[in-house]
């Protein structure tokens, strides 16, 4: 069995952040979802179960900022 530790710092809103290029997110096939985004939803869900309750842990990435933005 694998265990998961997760930090845990008050104040703040997510608990992982996924760092990518956007070009890397990209498709040659309209409304299909990139390897970022699939990833992203997999890691959610495969850390949500671990844990044992949905939306217990909140990851972060940038869809569509440019640059040095701060998460809304």
């Amino acid at each position: 069995m694998m265990a998961i530790f997760m930090a845990y710092a008050a104040g703040f809103t997510f608990d992982l952040f996924i760092s990518y290029a956007h070009v890397d997110n990209l498709t040659a096939a309209a409304g299909v979802p990139g390897w970022v985004e699939q990833f992203h939803k997999n890691l959610e869900v495969e850390l949500w179960k671990r844990v044992g309750r949905t939306e217990s842990v909140k990851i972060w990435r940038d869809e569509r900022l440019d640059g040095n933005h701060l998460p809304t």
